[in-house]
């Protein structure tokens, strides 16, 4: 039973033995530097200039959508900290609100309508703290 792995071994010592690898250029520090021929290069001119529009801001408010996430709090009540992320289907849930919808709302009528829906359910009206991470 010894003699099968030490038949394998000597064939594929044999086989190895006339197999060459084909020559393969190897790296010479010492060898001048290749040459390329004339065209073979493209010259590329970069800037770092940008468009002077793209450094203004926008003049439409910034509006929620699908994947935005905002910090809710009550202001009266620092436990009710959460931080929300709009849904693919543009509602928020936060506390007691069944799903209100808050895409294309900017940030100050997203607190209103958070007030709005949290005063359905509270004796006096809440003051919404929200912030847009």
């Amino acid at each position: 039973m010894t003699r099968l792995p030490l038949t394998l071994l000597l064939a594929t010592v044999a086989l190895g033995a006339g197999c060459q690898f084909p020559s393969a250029k190897t790296f010479d520090p010492h060898a001048p530097p290749m040459q390329l021929p004339d065209g073979a290069l493209t010259e590329v001119v970069i800037t770092n200039r940008l468009d002077s529009s793209l450094l203004k801001p926008s003049p439409a408010p910034f509006t929620l959508g699908p994947g935005d996430k905002i910090e809710i709090e009550v202001l009266a009540d620092p436990t009710s900290k959460a931080v929300v992320t709009v849904g693919p289907d543009g509602k928020i849930y936060y506390g007691l609100l069944p799903g209100l919808d808050v895409w294309g709302l900017t940030l100050d009528q997203t607190r209103q309508a958070i007030e709005d829906g949290l005063g359905r359910f509270l004796r006096e009206p809440p003051k919404i703290d929200l912030t847009l991470r």
